[in-house]
């Protein structure tokens, strides 16, 4: 093989070693969907709402905007975080890939009251630019 040939075939691997690495990098990247999330213009109910008041909300479906701030090993579950409360949201049927702490998500989920805690199971997930959480402008409050 000529020193021609080896250059061509090194800048062809790592072209292609390149190409995978950012292909990786967007597939882990803010903009995935994730299962079936409501439509965009749903608007995000506040996690304090359905905290403060579970009953409320049992069996229905809401969205949420904040952050993951973590994950579980085995990607079943993970932290959900708005303003200063956090409650565990379970994938249930979706395969969630591993997701950065920080990340800022819109997460459609179907609520559960628990006898001690609030049971939120994903049906939609997606991985959003900017900051969310705390923006009170994106967040409804029903004052019920």
């Amino acid at each position: 093989m000529s020193q021609y040939q080896y250059i061509l075939n090194l800048s062809r691997l790592s072209t292609a070693l390149l190409t995978g690495a950012l292909l990786l990098l967007a597939a882990c990247s803010s903009g995935e969907v994730i299962g079936t999330p409501a439509p965009a213009e749903t608007v995000p109910t506040a996690l304090s709402e359905i905290l403060e008041r579970p009953a409320d909300f049992e069996g229905k479906t809401v969205v949420l905007r904040g952050q993951l701030s973590a994950q579980c090993k085995s990607l079943c579950e993970f932290t959900y975080t708005e303003k200063s409360r956090s409650v565990t949201v379970f994938m249930g049927d979706l395969k969630a890939p591993r997701i950065r702490q920080g990340q800022q998500l819109r997460v459609t989920a179907k609520v559960h009251k628990g006898d001690e805690q609030v049971v939120l199971t994903a049906t939609g997930l997606e991985l959003v630019e900017g900051k969310v959480e705390g923006d009170s402008n994106e967040t409804r409050k029903t004052g019920r």
